[in-house]
């Protein structure tokens, strides 16, 4: 049987290597959240206001990829600019990517 954790981690795993050669340089963080199987929600932050074509290809596919796994109902990508301080981005769950940047500490 699986449990909550076990999903966590599972999910947690799943995303992370779904987003690897996925990561372009403009994007900041990328947060996760989820309620069951029902929504999976991924939010990128970008240092610029992100064009069609820098997240269509990369992220929906790692959606794709997520969503192969675990065939969530419905799948949400966010895409923001903002050029706050990381620490000020309002995540949505676990951060499961997040740029070295200068102003860190």
């Amino acid at each position: 049987m699986i449990t909550n954790s076990d999903l966590f981690d599972s999910i947690l795993i799943n995303t992370q290597t779904a987003l690897c050669d996925r990561i372009r340089p403009e994007m900041r963080v990328i947060s996760i959240n989820w309620q069951g199987l029902e929504k999976f929600t991924m939010r990128a932050y970008f240092d610029k206001e992100p064009d069609y074509p820098d997240y269509d290809d990369d992220l929906d596919d790692a959606l794709a990829e997520i969503n192969s796994h675990f065939l969530f109902k419905k799948l949400v990508l966010e895409c923001i600019y903002s050029n706050e301080h990381k620490g000020k981005l309002k995540h949505i769950g676990p951060v499961v990517y997040s740029r070295k940047e200068a102003t860190d500490e």
